[in-house]
């Protein structure tokens, strides 16, 4: 995750690696067990991709299993 947030960071805003770093830090975030940080990340890749992205892929995923009734 932490190589991402480089990655993030160092980028410009218009930078479509930029867009792919912020999805790979989100689900790295998602697998560590960050779930904030995860959303966030896919918030603001939703934000710079513009349209119908991965991140909004991940992000439905996420708040689908959040939802789930476990027992």
């Amino acid at each position: 995750a932490r190589r991402y947030e480089v990655l993030v960071r160092g980028a410009a805003a218009d930078d479509p690696l930029r867009n792919d770093a912020l999805y790979w830090l989100a689900r790295a975030r998602w697998i560590e067990g960050d779930v904030n940080a995860a959303r966030q990340a896919l918030r603001e890749g939703v934000r710079t991709g513009g349209g119908r992205t991965p991140h909004l892929d991940l992000l439905d995923e996420i708040e689908i299993e959040a939802g789930a009734v476990r027992t």
